[in-house]
């Protein structure tokens, strides 16, 4: 898209960098040491309550729409699964065609209109992402230290800071079981390789084992003389390896050799200089592993506990540890933001992985050891290519950091524990993926397509911009120079460039191709937009100086050719009309106006809106101006030399509006809002046609693919997003969602590949991994 949307400035300090402090709890410091967060916890129990930043207790949660309340709820409950067949069925049903008996409410019907179309299609839309993402499981009061599947997937066990283990149904998300008897924080849980039993690691100095059914506590471990931060079965089943803040990991028989007997441990390992905070059996049992907070992992012989292979290489302590799945490597994780995969037999470093900004607590591999999952202080759980060494997706929605991630035994799902007290079940969402781009490290405030659609771009708070490969979801380049957020982003006409506009006062023009700088444009204010005139040769920058500029390209350095002023606030965007004969600005004064470009003199000033104004866009035949604003609401305006008038006022948003544009053929407009929605109106009535959610936070821009089937998203959650926004996008969407379900319990592989035959081709507009 050719114009972007900045931030709030100066006088609103609630709009400020939102998002910046996610996950920051470091306990570590507080303690005076190292010591993963989770850990401390452990140990110190509600210390991270005295921390303005952590969030122990679970939070409220933000207000939602009654769509989306409605889709959740659809969602965890057995209907959506009868619902997101149906849908699919519609979906890919050929025009004219009458869908499937029984086909609910929120499916299109032969006939309808676009406005019914849409609106129901967004509706099962709305249903599958709440289907394919994040399920809480509730009912923590504290922390969640560990959370892990069943051997079937249907249940997840969770231990947690309040004492407590849980057991909810991975599908629905409702509590079944809740196991009593600790006497301090449970560090670890997991279950049985048949399912039937559940081990328990507490800061009480136990290890206890459970039945998975019932209930009902088996035996009571005693041994170690510190926390136990982890305890895990062998794989037969046999033995039960656990790890402490003693120092020492031991290996136990996992049933008593005569019933009422006491359980002693067969092999007690020592030798780490700091406490033990994870372990981990061999595929064949035959070797543990041990992470401590000495910054070391040993990989013992399991049946004398002699030392095999040391890894030494992270430089603070190691918090988890596992094998693959072949036992030929092994992923660890650690305090130094880190995780590395390790050759198992010499200890020579395979890979490491770098990313996250925060501890790293956990790592695990995928079941066919190609990819590792993490989990980390800095409140999201990564997917990683070993290979490649590259982050393929990036998993939000807890409010602070992520103790634990795994995945479930078909690798479809993963699990994930936090700090906010919540465990969350979600699609793993890799290869052929949910339209998902990640990779920056804070909120992404602008969105742009190229103009052939190939290529989208993206600008955040990181201090940096991005360029993404649309059909394969891979970044292409890392724009990195400005000094603060960026605001802004657009490609030129002929996707040679890219200009930014940046907080730190200065537009950027790059080499898209390269990814090198050619020019920057110096400014007396944070700059929130930038956009290309048609030809590509000037470049329109809206900034927080209450200024508007056009620059002239041609020239070296740029130099401004006009300046507009007459608003009294920042300018938050400044947009070419198509024919580039006028400019239209949007302002915190509360007004949008409308300049000649050839006098630069005002035309019109629009004034309706009950706030500032964020986000200005032209329709393509230039007839039409639309607006949006912090009152919640959007506005289509038409004016002639006597005065504009209103023509619709847009409702439907429940918080600011912070951007809107209008689709390439000028029938629909796309808004977003930091209510969490992008919403699809027509621009003919002002009628709302479609809700889209993906984001797991507010929505800062929107932007339409040059076919206009795609909108491409920026989120609070350093995410962007791809949306379809028409029939044939709706359709492609489903197909996708098809090869990405995999095996499932959502529909049976029959169902699947019935569905598949519909999806006759790749799509052809913009698709992300």
């Amino acid at each position: 898209m050719a114009n972007s949307r900045g931030r709030s400035r100066g006088p609103t300090p609630s709009d400020g960098q939102q998002g910046s402090n996610r996950g920051s709890l470091r306990v570590g410091n507080a303690l005076g040491s190292r010591r993963p967060a989770r850990l401390g916890l452990f140990l110190l129990g509600g210390l991270a309550a005295g921390c303005p930043t952590a969030v122990v207790t679970p939070p409220a949660d933000p207000p939602k729409s009654t769509a989306q309340t409605t889709a959740q709820t659809r969602a965890q409950s057995p209907e959506s699964v009868r619902d997101l067949v149906l849908g699919m069925q519609a979906m890919l049903a050929p025009e004219g065609t009458t869908p499937p008996r029984s086909t609910p409410a929120v499916l299109p019907s032969s006939g309808s209109t676009q406005a019914a179309r849409l609106g129901n299609l967004s509706g099962l839309v709305a249903t599958t992402y709440q289907v394919l993402s994040s399920r809480p499981l509730r009912g923590h009061r504290d922390a969640v230290n560990t959370a892990a599947f069943s051997p079937d997937g249907r249940s997840v066990v969770t231990a947690s800071a309040d004492v407590s283990v849980r057991v909810f149904d991975a599908t629905t998300g409702s509590e079944r079981l809740r196991l009593n008897g600790h006497a301090a924080s449970v560090n670890s849980a997991a279950y049985s390789p048949d399912g039937k039993r559940i081990v328990t690691a507490s800061a009480d100095h136990t290890v206890r084992l459970w039945a998975a059914d019932s209930g009902r506590l088996l035996h009571v471990l005693n041994g170690h003389n510190g926390s136990v931060n982890a305890a895990v079965f062998s794989p037969d089943g046999s033995k039960l390896l656990s790890g402490s803040a003693d120092q020492t990991a031991r290996i136990w028989p996992s049933q008593a050799v005569n019933p009422g007997e006491p359980m002693t441990s067969t092999l007690t390992l020592k030798g780490h200089s700091g406490g033990i905070n994870g372990v981990a059996f061999s595929p064949d049992g035959l070797r543990v592993a041990t992470a401590s907070e000495d910054k070391t992992v040993r990989i013992s012989d399991s049946e004398t506990g002699r030392v095999l292979v040391t890894l030494n290489g992270h430089t603070a302590g190691v918090s988890a540890v596992a094998f693959s799945p072949d036992g030929k490597q092994i992923v660890t994780s650690s305090a130094d933001q880190t995780a590395i995969v390790w050759n198992s037999s010499d200890g020579h470093e395979v890979a490491t992985l770098k990313g996250h900004s925060a501890w790293v607590y956990a790592a695990t591999f995928s079941a066919d050891g190609k990819y590792v999952l993490t989990a980390s202080e800095d409140g999201t759980a990564r997917l990683w290519e070993i290979a490649s060494s590259r982050e393929l997706a990036r998993y939000t929605g807890h409010s602070a950091g992520i103790l634990s991630a795994n995945f479930s035994p078909d690798g479809s799902l993963l699990v994930t524990g936090g700090l906010d007290g919540t465990a969350r079940v979600r699609y793993t969402q890799r290869g052929n993926s949910l339209t998902l781009l990640a990779g920056h490290e804070n909120s992404v405030f602008s969105v742009a397509f190229s103009a052939d659609g190939s290529r989208a771009a993206s600008a955040s708070l990181d201090e940096r911009a991005a360029i993404w490969d649309t059909a394969t979801g891979s970044r292409l380049r890392m724009l990195s120079g400005h000094t603060a957020g960026v605001n802004a982003i657009a490609f030129s006409p002929s996707g040679q460039q890219i200009a930014t506009g940046s907080d730190d006062k200065s537009a950027r023009l790059w080499d898209a191709g390269s990814g090198q700088q050619i020019a920057t444009l110096p400014h007396g204010g944070w700059v929130n937009s930038v956009a290309f005139s048609a030809d590509g040769k000037r470049l329109l920058t809206g900034c927080g100086d209450y200024a508007a500029r056009i620059w002239d390209l041609s020239s070296s350095p740029p130099n401004p050719l006009l300046v507009l002023k007459g608003h009294r606030g920042n300018i938050r965007e400044a947009a070419y009309s198509r024919d580039g004969r006028y400019v239209a600005t949007a302002s915190d004064d509360g007004t949008a106006r409308i300049w000649d470009v050839q006098t630069g003199q005002t035309q019109q000033v629009l004034s309706g809106h009950q706030s500032r104004v964020r986000s200005v866009s032209f329709s393509p035949d230039g007839k039409v101006l639309a607006t949006s604003s912090d009152d919640a609401t959007a506005r289509l305006w038409t004016w002639d030399a006597q005065g504009a008038r209103t023509l619709h006022v847009l409702r439907g948003h429940t918080q600011r509006v912070r951007s809107i544009t209008f689709s390439p053929a000028g029938d629909l407009l796309a808004t977003a809002s930091e209510d969490g929605s992008t919403r699809l109106w027509s621009a003919a009535d002002g009628k709302e046609l479609a809700v889209l959610r993906g984001h797991e936070a507010g929505v800062w821009d929107v932007a339409f693919s040059p076919d206009g089937k795609w909108l491409l998203t920026a989120g609070e959650d350093y995410t962007s997003v791809l949306h379809p926004a028409t029939r044939a996008g709706f359709r492609e969407f489903a197909c996708r969602v098809l090869r990405n379900l995999g095996p499932s319990r959502e529909m049976s592989a029959a169902q699947q590949i019935e569905l598949l035959r519909s999806c006759t081709h790749e799509p052809s507009a913009p698709t992300a991994n």
